[in-house]
């Protein structure tokens, strides 16, 4: 049998606490960094130089209910939504839609709002282009001007490359129709 014991006592008595590492030495003293996790929001702490275990522990528990109760998670672009629409050259389709490549959040004060706004450059895309492959970036930008993230844009589907038929084809319509 193996017995283990935690020297910090918050994963026990914090909910949300999850690790990291207590320490003791003469010149740092008693001392916690601390990881926890609530409503989709991380925190770290460090506490250094505290003359007492139980110190320590109560300075990182002030430090992590001063984080939880002062700052969100403001999400500005879901993965999953459709950003917009991309042309693909030589594809069986001529347009694909994107999206952001990861969630883009922002750290925000729990009373704040924050309105942003996007800048977008598009990729050259030949077909085949498949669902997943970065097409652009996406710059997102708060209200006072600074650029927050910059993410990367994926295709949301699959597009074939053309085969000789539909290569002519669309080749043809643009001789009838002028090239645009």
């Amino acid at each position: 049998k193996t017995w283990l014991v935690n020297t910090n006592k918050l994963v026990r008595f914090y909910e949300g606490v999850d690790g990291l590492k207590t320490g003791y030495t003469k010149t740092a003293m008693y001392c916690l960094t601390a990881t926890a996790k609530k409503n989709n929001i991380r925190f770290l702490t460090v506490v250094m130089g505290a003359d007492t275990a139980e110190h320590r522990s109560e300075d990182t528990t002030s430090m992590l209910n001063y984080a939880f109760t002062t700052y969100k998670v403001n999400t500005i672009l879901d993965k999953k939504k459709i950003i917009g629409e991309i042309e693909v050259n030589r594809g069986q389709q001529n347009k694909g839609t994107f999206s952001v490549k990861e969630e883009v959040t922002d750290l925000i004060k729990q009373n704040e709002e924050k309105s942003y706004s996007y800048n977008i450059t598009k990729y050259k895309v030949n077909a085949p282009v498949n669902k997943g492959d970065v097409v652009g970036k996406l710059e997102v930008i708060d209200n006072n001007g600074k650029i927050v993230k910059t993410v990367d844009v994926i295709m949301n589907e699959d597009i074939k490359k053309n085969n000789f038929f539909t290569l002519y084809w669309d080749l043809f319509k643009k001789v009838i129709n002028g090239y645009q």
